[in-house]
């Protein structure tokens, strides 16, 4: 088997997740599924924006110009497209490719220029019932489906040993993780109202603030977040930067409005050992499989609204009510932190992702 992974929007090897400017949830995802697959002695070629070929971790990157020659491969088992495509790509690969075309859905919704449903898909693999539940409309007849959910990264699948306490290695420090619209337009409205409540706890912010598309208004916007009470602005990081500093920290903030349809910095949090405290928006209960506080959001359901209001006073106080108990009472929480992490590092993790993969691939090739 050799699967080719297509993605439009950037440029990388492998190896990225590992920077410390990493893509995000999307990209780490094909980074992360390409080397548990290479690891299962299955081959993977990610074509992207790269301007020359590159390789990490026995994986080869090639530019998309590179595709027109290659969709005549016989060699590949099929063409998967990560998260956004173009309609006259995916039409360009389909007019000779021998393989079956698989879109690899992880935006809210089709539609538009970048995530369209389109009749050249064999199949579509999902990574949410959720997400699967509200696209069903847009599915053309006759294809083949799966919902294949994402996992975490291998810096946490034993961060912690058996006999280890969860809670000793643990920090009065929260942390707010990924790009702007997931709730950081929301925290400057809730952690002053925290902080005052919890004067101890740090919060360490891993995003590139950007708002808006103005330089000097995202400037601003950081400069507002870095003036808070107890705020420490990192900015993106690395993976192996990243759990470094989740293994020590407590607790996990994100007052998120955005039709997640599934959360890789949940999933990470959850699997450091955090207390995580977010919404009940879109696929995130379902990503958080009850292990986490879920504050109610008026559109919950709608995977096409991308920011809204939140109740700041009650985020703040179900997280300081949360946060004040675990730092009182750390012996009382270790038990459920350890369940917690248990779930995830044996329900989330990459290599277990390999089988369903090829599975739902063979099921697209078959006649």
């Amino acid at each position: 088997m050799h699967l080719a992974f297509v993605d439009i929007a950037y440029g990388y090897t492998a190896g990225r997740p590992e920077q410390d400017t990493p893509l995000g949830g999307t990209t780490s995802a094909l980074c992360f599924l390409a080397r548990a697959l290479r690891d299962a002695g299955i081959s993977c070629t990610i074509f992207n924006k790269l301007t020359e070929p590159a390789s990490a971790h026995g994986i080869q990157s090639l530019p998309l110009e590179m595709l027109t020659e290659e969709r005549r491969n016989p060699a590949y088992t099929a063409f998967i497209f990560c998260g956004r495509w173009a309609d006259w790509l995916v039409a360009h690969i389909a007019e000779t490719a021998q393989a079956p075309l698989i879109a690899w859905m992880h935006e809210s919704s089709f539609g538009g220029q970048l995530v369209p449903a389109l009749p050249q898909f064999k199949g579509v693999a999902f990574v949410s019932d959720w997400q699967a539940r509200v696209n069903q409309p847009y599915v053309p007849p006759g294809r083949k489906q799966a919902v294949i959910r994402n996992a975490m990264g291998p810096w946490y699948e034993s961060m912690f040993a058996p006999e280890t306490s969860i809670t000793a290695l643990k920090t009065p420090l929260a942390v707010y993780i990924g790009a702007t619209p997931r709730g950081l337009l929301h925290l400057p409205g809730i952690w002053p109202q925290i902080h005052a409540a919890c004067p101890e706890l740090e919060l360490r912010i891993f995003a590139n603030p950007a708002p808006t598309a103005d330089p000097g208004q995202n400037a601003a916007f950081a400069a507002q977040l870095r003036a808070m009470p107890g705020v420490s602005h990192v900015g993106m990081a690395g993976q192996p930067r990243l759990a470094a500093a989740l293994q020590q920290a407590s607790f996990y903030l994100a007052p998120n409005p955005f039709p997640e349809t599934s959360c890789i910095a949940l999933i990470e949090s959850m699997s450091a050992g955090l207390c995580c405290i977010t919404t009940a928006r879109a696929a995130l209960p379902e990503t958080a499989h009850g292990f986490a506080a879920l504050l109610p959001v008026a559109a919950a359901d709608d995977p096409h609204i991308f920011t809204q209001p939140l109740d700041h006073t009650e985020f703040a106080a179900v997280a300081t009510r949360i946060i004040q108990d675990r730092l009182r009472s750390p012996a009382g929480w270790e038990e459920r932190l350890r369940a917690q992490v248990s779930f995830f590092q044996h329900h989330y993790r990459w290599r277990d992702r390999v089988a369903p993969w090829t599975d739902f691939v063979n099921a697209c090739a078959a006649k």
